[in-house]
């Protein structure tokens, strides 16, 4: 998540096409990116960034009066992108994405969403299960990554400093569900990490979606934060998140239920086209899927294993029948 004190403004949301950018752009800009600052400045700059375009709104709206009067002396405002965006956001054209995660963050979330009437997409919200039911009394919904953040924050701890429910929990999500809030996942990170635990951030959303489920969320719920109510949040569900006439056909088809770890995708479809075929792949070749036909005979290692011949069993000299100690 990269946001400023002031709001950012771009992004693309686009859609895995595979083999064609046609049709790859769903919307640009993607909406506006803020983070809740931690000092007095930083929330005073995000305070007066709403002001700026209140006041754009206002002249706009004036302006447009004007010309529909036709004056003369009319002359349209002029703006910053972000807060021409900003003003998109209070008009609900765009989505606002706000990175807090904190109970001091999320309770900053509350009064911006009170003071300046603007719903949001709060991206982060590791303790909002503390406080679930305020939000869920205002237009804000979550972007959560239900196994945590990373480090500390991916278990429960005690701070000694602080008396009232604080921390990561695996039930933020139930807990959100509980309290009438939408919220949709997202991974630990975009990238790949070989430190430590290799491998961890290479989950995919289905995966995240998951460990929702096993803190309590509906199954329902948890495919509905990949796909509808993903959709939903990004303001983009006119066009995808649900199998509906008119939308896009965008569909998978797979040999288990999504939320399975061990389903695959048989088909995929976009924009109607079929943009992958199982069948026509070979990557997966190795891994039996089929359990009803019993188990496959053993995997033939590549490379210069098959030569190597079969290991011998160790001689009473210590060494093997390979010639190795």
């Amino acid at each position: 998540f990269s946001g400023s004190f002031k709001g950012s403004y771009g992004g693309v949301i686009g859609k895995l096409t595979r083999g064609t950018i046609e049709g790859f752009e769903v919307r640009d800009p993607a909406g506006v990116y803020m983070t809740y600052g931690g000092t007095g400045s930083q929330r005073n700059e995000t305070r007066a960034a709403f002001a700026k375009a209140i006041e754009y709104v206002k002249k706009r709206k004036q302006w447009l009066e004007d010309v529909v009067a036709k004056k003369k002396d009319a002359k349209e405002p002029k703006a910053d992108d972000v807060t021409k965006a900003l003003a998109k956001v209070l008009d609900r054209e765009l989505p606002l994405f706000m990175g807090a995660s904190t109970r001091q963050q999320l309770e900053g979330c509350l009064d911006l969403c009170d003071d300046y009437k603007v719903p949001m997409v709060v991206h982060g919200g590791q303790e909002a299960w503390t406080m679930a039911p305020r939000i869920g009394r205002r237009p804000i919904t979550m972007l959560i990554t239900p196994r945590g953040s990373g480090g500390r924050a991916t278990r429960p701890y005690t701070n000694l400093h602080k008396t009232q429910p604080h921390g990561w929990s695996i039930t933020n999500a139930a807990v959100l569900s509980s309290a009438g809030v939408s919220w949709g996942v997202t991974t630990s990170g975009i990238g790949i990490n070989t430190r430590l635990f290799a491998g961890r951030d290479l989950m995919g959303l289905p995966h995240e979606a998951c460990f929702a489920v096993r803190g309590g969320a509906t199954g329902a719920d948890a495919l509905a934060a990949i796909t509808l109510t993903a959709a939903q949040i990004l303001k983009i569900d006119d066009r995808v998140g649900s199998l509906e006439a008119g939308k896009d056909a965008d569909i998978l088809v797979m040999d288990r239920e999504p939320l399975d770890y061990r389903s695959f995708v048989d088909l995929a479809y976009v924009n109607g086209r079929v943009a992958y075929d199982r069948s026509k792949v070979d990557l997966w070749n190795h891994i039996q899927t089929d359990r009803s036909k019993g188990l496959k005979k053993g995997w033939k290692p590549w490379g210069p294993w098959p030569e190597l011949g079969e290991l011998q069993p160790p001689t009473e000299a210590g060494g093997n029948g390979n010639g190795g100690n």
